[in-house]
């Protein structure tokens, strides 16, 4: 059984970013590896009924934040959370805090026991209930302060008006934590929430780079394809656009619509799908270019 660490206020471990925090904790529980807790992190947190997009996003934000050396903390629940850190362990050297409203020993939700086992092997898990304590509703909200204290920012992904994630920002705003949301459809539920924090002013990401853009940190460029070859890590649908862009640069999005051979929704998703993923970017005159 793996290690578990008890950190006070007063060892060197315990990081510096809680201490300031209202309602700091005394102590910590952790597993795995302690150095985490001195690195530069982001949080990335979202909603349990995700949908795939949603998903996508997360994960690509996360691994390419990860990329850049810094560490992704969320909270090991199912959807956003869960894809933030798989973004993290995707990327080379990727590293990952899961803050539990558990004890560091118990894995919820079970369904993510795999997940679990992997952060705390390769990253940390965090807690400040001991050992064996049991997940209770207004554990959750409590925990919420930890994800934030310990962020530099706090990323938000797919969350509607009354998402527990709202609670994390707000923690993140007594803290003075910068807010970062990924706009999304006006249609959907679960964007209401992103949609709203970027109305009263939070960073709006607009690509997967968009955290390492606003804090100048330097970004890796996309592995380049062979000519006429799309990268591995693109779907059928995707490779489809991604060829239609570079066959034919500097269209809109209408343009592209009427060359498209599927549904312009469809082909609307994807083309997010892709900028994130910076194969392919929006110019400020509203035409796609491809990058690689």
């Amino acid at each position: 059984m793996s290690e578990i660490f008890q950190i006070d206020r007063a060892a060197p471990e315990f990081p510096e970013s809680l201490k300031g925090i209202p309602r700091a904790p005394k102590r910590l529980y952790a597993i795995g590896d302690l150095s985490l807790l001195k690195k530069e992190c982001i949080a990335i947190v979202g909603s349990r009924r995700a949908t795939p997009y949603g998903l996508e996003v997360a994960r690509h934000i996360a691994r390419q934040t990860a990329e850049a050396g810094l560490v992704i903390v969320s909270g090991l629940a199912g959807g956003i959370d869960a894809a933030g850190h798989r973004g993290a362990l995707d990327a080379p050297a990727g590293q990952t805090i899961a803050v539990l409203a558990t004890g560091p020993d118990i894995c919820y939700p079970a369904s993510n026991r795999s997940l679990y086992n992997v952060i705390r092997k390769c990253g940390l898990v965090l807690s400040e209930y001991p050992p064996g304590t049991a997940p209770r509703n207004y554990y959750f909200p409590e925990r919420n302060r930890l994800i934030s204290g310990l962020s530099r920012a706090v990323v938000v992904v797919e969350a509607d008006l009354k998402s527990g994630s709202l609670i994390t920002v707000n923690w993140a705003l007594q803290q003075n934590r910068d807010v970062m949301a990924v706009p999304g459809n006006i249609t959907s539920s679960l964007s209401r929430g992103c949609n709203r924090l970027i109305q009263d002013g939070a960073w709006p990401l607009l690509s997967s780079s968009g955290v390492l853009e606003y804090y100048n940190y330097e970004t890796e460029k996309p592995p380049a394809g062979k000519t006429g070859q799309a990268a591995a890590d693109l779907g059928t649908d995707e490779k489809v656009v991604w060829k239609l862009v570079r066959q034919n640069d500097g269209k809109t999005a209408a343009e592209l619509a009427s060359l498209y051979p599927g549904p312009a929704g469809q082909l609307a998703g994807i083309l997010t799908v892709l900028e994130l993923k910076a194969y392919i970017r929006l110019t400020e005159g509203k035409i796609y270019i491809a990058n690689i």
